[in-house]
C-alpha cells in the first residue's frame, strides 16, 4: 500500500493528482455514479444476437460496407456472388473479394458495415 497524494483510498481528497470534493466520497465513493436501470434504457449490444443467426442483408446492400448496391448494374460489371443459394451484390471487386475468401464474417449478425 503507497501512502501519498497519489494513493486512492475513501475519503482522500486527492485522487491520482485530482482534487476530490468530501462530498464526493459519500455514497459509494469518490466519483461514483448510480444508474437505475429503465426498460426503456436497456442498452444492448452486438453480442446479444444468437450466434446462429444470418444479418439481415437487403438485396440492395453491400454486405461488406453497407453501401446502397443497384444490382442489375452490378450483374452487369461482374460484382455479384452466390452463397448458400443467395445472390449478393457489391459496390466493387475489394468488397467481392472480401466477402468471398470469408463469407460467415459479414453475414455474422454483429458485423456492422463500414464504409
Amino acid at each position: 500500500c503507497r501512502d501519498g497524494p497519489d494513493r486512492l483510498g475513501w475519503g482522500d481528497e486527492v485522487v491520482h493528482g485530482v482534487s476530490v470534493a468530501p462530498a464526493a466520497g459519500v455514497r459509494g465513493g469518490p466519483l461514483s455514479i448510480n444508474v437505475d436501470a429503465a426498460p426503456d434504457r436497456t442498452l444492448r449490444t452486438r453480442d446479444d444476437m444468437c450466434m446462429n443467426d444470418i444479418r439481415h442483408i437487403e438485396p440492395n446492400e453491400d454486405p461488406v460496407c453497407g453501401m446502397t448496391v443497384d444490382p442489375d448494374a452490378a450483374r452487369a460489371n461482374g460484382l455479384v456472388l452466390t452463397h448458400e443459394g443467395r445472390e449478393y451484390a457489391f459496390c466493387g471487386k475489394g468488397c467481392l473479394l472480401e466477402f468471398r475468401d470469408d463469407p460467415n464474417t459479414y453475414l455474422d449478425p454483429r458485423h456492422l458495415p463500414v464504409m
